[in-house]
């Protein structure tokens, strides 16, 4: 489990951006390059570990967490009870959604028709 001193995101244990940041004491805030910006209560964060048992787990919170919507600070804080809800929701996109997103993603950040942009995966822990 990636705990705040790693620099790793507690849910997808990706390289986070900047530092965990404890602006406010409601919460700690994260800026992951997969999950976003969020942030977790301190009680969600120490019980993360049992909840995202497997991959499975970690990528339902990860995706519903990217999801959430996000404006300045309006950051979205998560407790204990929503992770478990989510991650109880069991909801991962289709493989045809998977396809349309990267379509989309696609558009959105190259220049314009032509345009070539290298992408590459990290490899991931699997247990």
């Amino acid at each position: 489990m990636a705990s705040a001193g790693d620099n790793l995101c507690p849910v997808c244990r990706s390289r986070l951006k900047s530092g965990p940041a404890n602006l406010f004491p409601r919460a700690i805030y994260y800026q992951c390059p997969k999950c976003g910006q969020f942030g977790l209560t301190a009680s969600a964060e120490a019980q993360l570990f049992n909840l995202l048992a497997t991959p499975r787990n970690e990528s339902v919170l990860s995706y519903a967490i990217s999801k959430a919507p996000r404006t300045g600070p309006d950051t979205p804080v998560f407790d204990f009870e929503d992770c478990n809800k989510i991650v109880e929701a069991d909801f991962l996109p289709t493989p045809q959604e998977q396809a349309e997103n990267l379509i989309r993603w696609l558009g959105d950040h190259l220049g314009g028709p032509g345009e070539m942009l290298h992408l590459s995966f990290p490899t991931l822990p699997f247990s």
